[in-house]
Formats: structure tokens, sequence, C-alpha cells
């Protein structure tokens, strides 16, 4: 079998992911990697599609965007739904062959949403725990640099400042978690807010003393990063994962986190890590603090049991030895079989069209042509010779 892998960003976390997803997967499969924000996206995945089996979206949004210009079976990772993008997930869900959740939350939402015969599976991606792995020293040499008290807490934020639609990253219970900390518990502490997008205006000005804004940091500086921290804080109110509590967790930090995504998978309260009461993220953050900044030991035997909790379940290794996503593919090819050889047709139609309008037609037509295509569309409410003709809708 032969499988299209496609990713957001090569450096962020899918980018991760698709590199060891196609380093596992190579035994069975031919793998190949295609990001989504490089330049030449389109025209790659027109050329790579003619030889690919499956086509593999680890992000809903790029399926989104482009689904029109694939023709074949598509498998499609569902991180999350933020609650306004749900129009959005109805209008194409019809287009998906398998669907691959990444936590028991999103498998179940998902199961309750979609109609029955759509292939749904949790399927779990793994972490470089041989990467991520704790720096003895790196919290030491951060509390230096900085010229900071040795005694300083230090807190750990990871998150693009993109990815907070719906406020689901729950910034405003950040800011108030660290305002009454600092109201209510006498340890110095710090901040560190690591992704794109962040520029020191965006923290409150009442905590800018206590926060250290980093911005975008190199991925090889993240095990570094984690290892640095006291304590690694997740606010959201929505996710799939998230990604760096494991990466958090693996460096032997203790995580605070509301119970979102695959967090309840992983954090036994109390054991090796806490879980934040969404209904009362602020009181429960300041009492975990408070109850665990004394105790020096404590906190890192918690570490050792979060990084061994994530070793145990989420290494690579352990991953490759669960052959869902391999059944996964097997299944989407199934579902797109089974669809009526008209249907199967005019999706291929769809994506040659989509595929010779990005070749051939400026930009300006382009947009005039897709903006009729989908006026005529919403008004037959069917597909239409409008749509086989309708010129792609991301400009050249």
């Amino acid at each position: 079998m032969t499988v299209l892998l496609v990713c957001d960003l090569e450096d962020w976390i899918m980018g991760e992911i698709a590199r060891n997803l196609a380093r596992l997967l190579a035994p069975e499969m031919r793998v190949t990697l295609l990001v989504a924000e490089r330049v030449g996206f389109a025209r790659e995945l027109e050329r790579l599609q003619a030889t690919a089996d499956v086509i593999h979206f680890l992000s809903a949004y790029n399926f989104f965007e482009h689904h029109k210009r694939v023709g074949g079976p598509c498998v499609v990772t569902i991180a999350h739904v933020a609650d306004d993008n749900w129009p959005l997930f109805d209008r194409h869900a019809a287009r998906m062959d398998a669907v691959s959740a990444m936590s028991q939350e999103w498998h179940r939402r998902l199961v309750e949403r979609l109609p029955g015969g759509l292939p749904i599976r949790h399927t779990r991606f793994g972490l470089d725990t041989d990467r991520f792995q704790r720096h003895a020293s790196a919290r030491s040499r951060y509390l230096e640099r900085s010229n900071l008290d040795p005694r300083t807490l230090v807190f750990g934020f990871a998150s693009s400042t993109w990815s907070n639609e719906s406020d689901r990253k729950g910034l405003d219970t950040l800011w108030q978690s660290f305002s009454r900390l600092e109201e209510e518990c006498g340890e110095p502490f710090v901040l560190r807010i690591i992704g794109r997008g962040w520029v020191t205006d965006m923290v409150p000005a009442t905590l800018r003393a206590r926060a250290e804004v980093e911005g975008m940091i190199n991925a090889e500086q993240l095990p570094e990063f984690y290892s640095s921290l006291d304590y690694y804080v997740c606010t959201s109110r929505i996710e799939g994962g998230p990604y760096p509590v494991l990466e958090a967790m693996s460096c032997g930090a203790v995580v605070l986190s509301t119970p979102v995504g695959q967090v309840p998978e992983i954090i036994c309260h109390g054991e090796n890590g806490f879980l934040l009461s969404i209904s009362a993220v602020v009181e429960t953050f300041v009492a975990a603090v408070k109850r665990t900044a004394p105790d020096l030991h404590w906190r890192r035997d918690c570490g050792q049991r979060a990084r061994h909790s994530v070793v145990s379940q989420f290494s690579w290794d352990v991953v490759a030895r669960d052959r869902a996503l391999v059944t996964l593919y097997e299944r989407a090819l199934q579902h797109h079989h089974a669809r009526p050889a008209g249907e199967r047709a005019w999706l291929r139609a769809r994506a040659r069209a989509f595929a010779l309008a990005g070749r051939w037609l400026p930009a300006g037509p382009r947009r005039k042509l897709a903006r009729l295509a989908r006026q005529r569309d919403r008004a037959s409410r069917r597909p239409s010779p409008a749509t086989l003709n309708s010129i792609a809708d991301e400009p050249k």
C-alpha cells in the first residue's frame, strides 16, 4: 500500500508525528510526507496522489481546505473541533473515508456525530521519549542565565496564538490562575511562554514582570525548555492531545492540566500530575501549587512517575505494536470503493478540474469562477457542472 501523509507544519507537532509515522509504517507500506504550508503544495498533491492508495490528512483544517483536490480515498485525523467549526466539519464529513481520533474523548464525540458506516478509530500517536528526556541541569542553567533566585518556581506554557480559536486555550483562566497565585503564594515564580505569534504585550500588564515570552523556539530546544520547568500548565477548554503535556511529562515536569483530550488517559490525579477542574481551574491550580511547591522531593518523584507513564503508554515503540492505523487505511479503501461508481468518477473529475484550473488560470478568474460555482451549488443543493469546473478556492 502507498500512503501520502499530509501535515500542516514541518517544524511543529504534526510534522514530528508525520516523520515518526513514516518511519514506523515503512516496513509495511510506502509512505511519502507532504507539508501543506510549503510553496507548491497543491502541485505536489496533484502529482503524488496519482500513485497513492490513501491520502491521510493529519490536520482536519488542511483537509477542509484541500479536499476538492483529492479524488481518491481520504483518511482524516481529528484532534479536536472548536464549537464554531462544527458547521464546517459537518459540511465536509461526507467526503471522509475514515477518521482517526486522537483521544478516547474525541472518538466518543465523533461516533455520536458522524454517520454510521464511516470507519472511526481511536489512534494513539506516540512521542520520541528518547529525545524528550530530562536534562538534569537545565533548570539551574535557566535560572542562572535569567539572574533569578534559585528558589524561583519555573512554570511553562506552550501554544501558538493562532490556535486559540473560540478561546479554546483558556488564556483568561491562565492569567487569572497566575494572578491568584501571586496573591496567595509566597514563593517567587516565573512563567515561560513559547509558541508562534507571542509578544510580551499579550500578557496582562500585572503579570509581565513574572513572564518571559520566548516565542517560537527550535524543535531541538524543546527538551531543554521542558527540563527547566517545575510545572507545565494547560488551561485549555478543547484539545485533541495536547502534545506539550506529553512532552513535559516525558521530561519530568509536574503537569497541571484541565481534563481535555487524552489528558485523562495519561494523568492520574495527585500521582503523576494534577487534573484541574473545568469549573474551578483557578482554585484547583492554586491549591495544587501550594500543596506541592514546598516539597521538592515529592515533585521530583512525581516527575519520574510522569515520565514512566508516557514511556509505557505513548512511546513510539509501544504505539508501533498497535496496528490500528494500518487497519484504518484498509477500511478507508473499502469505504471509498463502496461509494457508487458515479460518485467516485465525480470526485476524480473534480480533482482534475481543480488541478487544471490552478495550473492554467490566473488568480483573478480563478477566484471569480470559484465564487460563481459556490453560488450555483448553494442554489441547487446538489453537485453541479459548476462544481466540476469550479476553481481552486486557494489563490496561487
